[in-house]
């Protein structure tokens, strides 16, 4: 009983004196909603649909168990994470820290310490971790303690979009993983944010609300907090083809990269802390003994003037602004990531009044508190209110840039794979790596069914990889059949890729159990084999329908040359385009994965391949009700396997003069390639009829005609049909 009295004392007096919290709770929430707002998941609309969600704009919402009401959106749990990182039961806040000088965690907590924190705050009963072994988990489990690491956010994020968790693979099951996914990037995210406070990164712990803890309680000040400088570093990792890959090309790099480009490392060589500031005297500045950054040789006094409370003239009785004077010292800022925003801290340390007594007569004190160094100096350097906020000009942007990077990190596979028809063989198909890494692992076909639950389709092993814009054939199959799971939307799939990219994972063809893999997802649509539809409007009530238009297809034929064209047609998939105008339009190449819409009659010219996966929607721009004329042609390869649609649009009775059913405009395709041509479904049906007009029981309308199916090929070019 009297141990545990005096652990018990002994935890109460080192919570008192060092706990090791960083920024508030409130200032990392403030932070992580930044970098959310700065990352691709709110600036690329598209990015989340590819991953079969919703855009982030729509503010979906997803289970979590441990946020208030059970649900959230993205961006809630990510803040979530972020907070629970300090607030989640156990002594987690021990493992916050990293000195990339030494390269060594917290190491002034002794083993007595962190048992009697394990029993006040509950577990893990670790040795403390270095801050990205124990947020990013990739070099060897932690433990059940940890079930937050970038490794457990990978996990869930596979579990949420192949459904293949232990808890089954329903639609609210995978919401409630991806609730999980979230949250738990909020986690790592908080120990990037962490990084950015330079006691974080000098093995200094700090109490909240005493001296030591002060810049904590000072930045998340309301006042303060709602004037901390949030914008002007751009995310360190950028998923536009012309971004930076290489830098971060792993997480651990966003800590330290070894040439001081990670944010622990610009913190700790450029910002002194309470423990660890300048030594010297105030004509002699040295570094810190522990640290040899900041530089005392590079460190100089400046004074800024100081306007003061109106005092009384004394001559005339008239206020009078006293101004006075404030000392601080100034030290460069060292940018090595991005030098031009290098520059001064005007305000890095400052010193105490008594400082020139000190020197006067030759007098030391004792400096380096809480180090294992002992130092004399005759000055006593500071930190305060001011120079607080002078570090937070450089710090906070880049706490937001390096949070809004790890972000665009996780998320840089969504839409960069892709499964297409193989041009060359209408009975086989293509993945593709769109993306800057290359790949390495197997690749999940899912599909969902009526009921909204997720069903692996097909397999494929890439152990020999797809480099970087590259692709590779696979075997053909057949669409889902089992009754009991037919497809909600025929065609439809998510494919998803886990291994490794890049340099994130461990390579799954040497590995037996690949622990960290890279996860990379899109939806695709594959379609029935393709789609024509020529139809005629149907009449509806006293109107007459419209006609079918006429499809013609001609392989091996031969093509006016023109001058090669500069600019590509690529519609992404999730987007659409419109083109208007009648006539020619030339193209290098055409790929259509979302849908084009084209006002007028229009003749799509490419010179080389034509993939067509999404959807053309053809209308005339003389009647919106009737079809176009569309013609299609390349001496290259011509791949329909989505839908073409210039049927005409059914009666609109709303308009002047007697409403008829718009004609279907025609649809001619011709290619130059000797190569097999797969013919999609066509359908060129004519309207449907009205019903009998009562008012003229004589007169019955009839159906309109259907269009006519044309097609003419080379001896060379054989057609065939794919269902």
């Amino acid at each position: 009983m009297n141990k545990l009295v005096v652990l018990f004392f002994l935890v109460v007096s080192f919570v008192g004196s060092q706990t090791a919290f960083a920024y508030e709770v409130h200032t990392h929430q403030d932070i992580a909603h930044k970098a959310i707002e700065a990352s691709e998941l709110q600036t690329e609309e598209a990015l989340l649909p590819s991953l079969g969600l919703k855009p982030f704009s729509h503010n979906q919402f997803f289970s979590n168990s441990t946020f208030p009401g059970g649900v959230g959106t993205l961006g809630d749990l990510i803040e979530h994470g972020v907070e629970q990182e300090d607030n989640l039961r156990g002594s987690r806040f021990l493992h916050h820290f990293y000195d990339p000088y030494h390269h060594v965690p917290l190491t002034t907590v002794s083993p007595t310490e962190i048992i009697g924190l394990a029993i006040l705050f509950g577990h893990p009963l670790l040795p403390t971790q270095k801050s990205f072994d124990w947020a990013l988990e990739d070099s060897r489990d932690l433990g059940g303690d940890q079930v937050f690491s970038f490794k457990d956010a990978r996990r869930y994020f596979f579990e949420g979009l192949s459904g293949t968790g232990p808890f089954g693979n329903s639609a609210a099951v995978r919401a409630q993983n991806f609730g999980r996914t979230f949250q738990t990037l909020g986690h790592v995210i908080h120990h990037i944010q962490d990084m950015a406070q330079p006691q974080h990164v000098k093995n200094e712990p700090h109490p909240p609300h005493v001296r030591g803890g002060l810049y904590e309680h000072y930045t998340d000040e309301d006042d303060i907090r709602e004037r901390l400088p949030f914008s002007g570093y751009e995310p360190v990792f950028s998923l536009a083809p012309d971004g930076d890959h290489s830098t971060f090309s792993i997480p651990h790099r966003l800590w330290e990269t070894g040439d001081g480009k990670g944010l622990a490392e610009f913190t700790n060589f450029n910002f002194v802390t309470d423990g660890h500031n300048f030594t010297g005297s105030l004509t002699n500045i040295l570094s810190n003994p522990e640290f040899p950054n900041p530089h005392g040789a590079d460190a100089q006094i400046v004074s800024e003037d100081v306007h003061i409370v109106p005092q009384v003239s004394i001559d005339n009785n008239i206020p009078a602004e006293l101004v006075g004077k404030i000392y601080y010292i100034r030290a460069p800022v060292t940018d090595k990531y991005r030098g031009n925003q290098s520059g001064f801290n005007n305000r890095a340390s400052t010193f105490s009044i008594y400082d020139v007594d000190l020197q006067q007569f030759h007098l030391t004190v004792p400096s380096c508190t809480g180090i294992p160094t002992p130092c004399q100096t005759e000055a006593v350097f500071s930190v305060n209110r001011a120079t607080m906020r002078a570090a937070h000009a450089f710090l906070i942007p880049r706490a937001v840039g390096y949070s809004a990077g790890l972000i665009n990190y996780f998320f840089r596979g969504a839409g960069k794979i892709d499964l297409v028809p193989s041009p060359q063989d209408p009975d086989k198909y293509v993945l593709q790596n769109n993306g800057e890494e290359p790949l390495i692992g197997t690749f999940y076909l899912f599909y969902d069914d009526q009921y909204d639950n997720r069903w692996l389709h097909q397999t494929w092993t890439v152990n020999g990889g797809i480099a970087a814009h590259g692709q590779v054939a696979v075997a053909g199959f057949s669409p889902p059949n089992d009754p009991n799971h037919l497809p909600k939307t025929p065609g439809q799939y998510l494919l998803v890729f886990r291994g490794k990219m890049g340099q994130e994972g461990d390579d799954p063809s040497v590995a037996n159990n690949n622990p960290n893999f890279a996860v990379a997802a899109n939806m695709v649509n594959l379609g029935n084999g393709g789609l024509i539809v020529t139809s005629g409007g149907d009449a509806r009530d006293f109107a007459a329908p419209g006609a079918g238009g006429a499809v013609t297809i001609e392989t091996g034929t031969s093509l006016n040359p023109l001058p090669p064209a500069t600019e590509a047609l690529e519609v992404r998939d999730g987007e659409t385009q419109t083109l208007s105008g009648s006539g020619l339009k030339h193209y290098s190449r055409i790929t259509i994965r979302g849908t084009l819409n084209l006002i007028g009659d229009t003749t799509l010219r490419a010179d080389g391949p034509v993939m067509i996966s999404g959807m053309i929607d053809a209308q005339s721009a003389t009647n919106l009700q009737d079809g176009a004329k569309l013609t299609i042609e390349s001496p290259d390869i011509i791949f329909v396997a989505g839908r073409i649609d210039t049927s005409g649009l059914d009666a609109d009775r709303t308009g002047s003069g007697p409403p008829t059913g718009g004609i279907g405009g025609s649809v001619t395709i011709r290619t130059a390639s000797p190569a097999t041509f797969a013919v999609p479904t066509i359908i060129t049906r004519g309207g449907d009829a009205a019903l009998t007009d009562p008012r003229y029981p004589e007169q019955n309308f009839v159906g309109a005609s259907g269009g006519a199916v044309t097609i003419t090929t080379s001896p060379y070019a054989p057609v065939t049909k794919k269902v």
